[in-house]
């Protein structure tokens, strides 16, 4: 894959530690560059050309004005509305809608914020975005309650009210058994039209290792549908829902710690998701031992009956990737995408639409040190 050029892109930036596509435009969090001191973080757009190159359009400074804020930790974008969420300490979280003006400029001085119903400092709302056809899911990943950080998590839906960058107040999403020690339910989330799916950060014990599934009642209203649950012997090593992925009837779940991506299929005309299939890394196939050095799943996406995986680390190599796995109609067919120049984060963050794929290595030195990089076609 081609790495994209960026003049001027400086040193420390992590430019690729989140990175989102939906048609011929992208964006990509640098949550470690310093307009507004260091680490107050920004997040870049990019545009697509009839040429397949592509270019920086807009850079997104991060409107907390402070050191550590860590703008651009989670990116999401749909259509004309992108959305942004800084990780700033001492708190509360809050998400940052841009919308696109009919002149197909974006409109980066007036953004919507958003907030979940806590409100409190270092509740990590905002820890993971998607968004979906006028929906958007932010994932809490804790929960403070009183003067103690209890880590259960949530994750909050937003819908855009009317014409205009307008949306409505969050509706929570919960989960109905956690462990309240050390669990981070909202650690990683996906919509889809009128499903939802929230994974969770695995707690203290390893059991609980699990991705819940939300249907939408009505505007507003949620319910709880199923847990899709680690298959195999439950340990937290496993980290079964620390990526999920869903679009058109796939739910996709990560689980760097055994090298595997497991992906559930939705029984047209039912609530019914069977599966899963299990998806790995072909040097992880055939020596299960290898599944620790390369986190293979670590991030994934979803689209069209694709799915694509990211693994940051390619063993002995330095080198991360990413493989794309296409239903042939009786099983999976994979591709192995790298590029010449990729680093050890390569993979690390990947994002799918259509033919767009984009992805992230924010720890690449091949500009500058540690300015990041991101890969797209």
């Amino acid at each position: 894959m081609p790495r994209v050029q960026i003049p001027g892109l400086g040193p420390e930036q992590y430019l690729g530690w989140s990175v989102d596509v939906s048609g011929d435009t992208a964006i990509v969090g640098a949550p470690r560059s310093s307009e507004f001191g260091e680490g107050s973080g920004s997040a870049l757009l990019f545009q697509r050309g009839e040429d397949g190159s592509w270019r920086s359009i807009a850079r997104i400074p991060s409107p907390v004005h402070q050191a550590d804020a860590r703008f651009g930790s989670a990116v999401a974008i749909h259509g004309d509305y992108a959305a942004v969420a800084p990780i700033v300490q001492q708190r509360p979280g809050e998400v940052y809608v841009y919308a696109r003006r009919p002149d197909g400029s974006w409109d980066i001085e007036h953004p919507a914020i958003l907030r979940s119903g806590t409100f409190l400092p270092d509740d990590q709302f905002g820890y993971a975005l998607d968004m979906d056809r006028g929906q958007l899911i932010v994932g809490q990943g804790s929960t403070p309650q009183g003067k103690t950080l209890y880590a259960s998590g949530q994750a909050w839906v937003f819908e855009r009210t009317g014409p205009g960058n307008r949306w409505s107040a969050g509706t929570p999403l919960t989960r109905e058994h956690f462990d309240p020690v050390n669990e981070g339910f909202g650690r990683s989330v996906g919509i889809d039209g009128e499903w939802a799916l929230v994974g969770a950060e695995p707690g203290q014990s390893g059991n609980d290792t699990s991705a819940t599934l939300f249907r939408r009642v009505k505007a507003g209203s949620w319910k709880r549908v199923t847990e899709l649950r680690n298959p195999g012997t439950p340990h937290a090593n496993v980290k079964f829902g620390i990526s999920v992925a869903l679009r058109d009837g796939l739910a996709v779940v990560g689980a760097p710690g055994a090298g595997a991506v497991y992906v559930y299929r939705l029984q047209e005309g039912t609530e019914t998701w069977s599966g899963p299939s299990l998806l790995y890394h072909p040097v992880v196939e055939q020596d299960p031992k290898m599944a620790a050095w390369f986190r293979f799943g670590v991030d994934v996406d979803t689209q069209g009956g694709r799915v694509l995986a990211g693994y940051p680390t390619y063993p002995m190599s330095g080198t991360g990737g990413a493989m794309l796995f296409e239903w042939t109609g009786s099983a999976w067919k994979a591709t192995n995408l790298t590029a010449a120049d990729r680093g050890d984060s390569f993979g690390a963050a990947v994002a799918l639409d259509g033919d767009r794929i984009v992805v992230g290595d924010w720890h690449s030195s091949a500009q500058a040190l540690f300015s990041g990089a991101i890969f797209a076609r």
